[in-house]
């Protein structure tokens, strides 16, 4: 599961980048939000969570949707420029993970079973492809 504790970081993060964008070197976005507890009620299959962020004309809302029995978890952005300046940035995504140890062989003792560390992706149509960390940070 994710974590961002003193003993390790395992984050997934996303953001708006490049000449606009909100989340810069300097730093993250700070958005507000309409309510302090946000709950998927009896019956109710989803839950949207919008997260506002303004500045010089320009509203972004980013938006998480939370699934009932799924664990994925929806991010849309919404961007209403008011102002007179075009506006232009990009998605990014990324899971952010330190190299702190693998948290599956903490205590488990010399015959356990190592947390597979790298990255997987696929698609409907591709199988599923991996790599591991070192050959991930190697590439980029």
């Amino acid at each position: 599961m994710l974590e961002n504790n003193s003993n390790r970081v395992y984050v997934a993060q996303s953001g708006l980048i490049g000449p606009n964008g909100i989340d810069t070197a300097e730093g993250r976005a700070k958005y507000s939000h309409t309510a302090n507890n946000y709950v998927m009620e009896a019956g109710q299959q989803t839950l949207s969570v919008p997260l506002t962020y303004k500045k010089d004309g320009v509203t972004v809302t980013k938006t998480f949707t939370f699934t009932e029995n799924k664990y994925p978890i929806d991010i849309s952005y919404q961007i209403q420029n008011a102002s007179t300046q075009p506006w232009q940035g990009q998605l990014f995504a990324q899971l952010k993970r330190d190299d702190s140890k693998d948290p599956g062989m903490s205590d488990k003792g010399a015959l356990s079973m190592a947390t597979y560390l790298g990255g997987a992706w696929g698609t409907l149509m591709t199988p599923i492809t991996s790599s591991n960390l070192k050959t991930l940070m190697m590439v980029s």
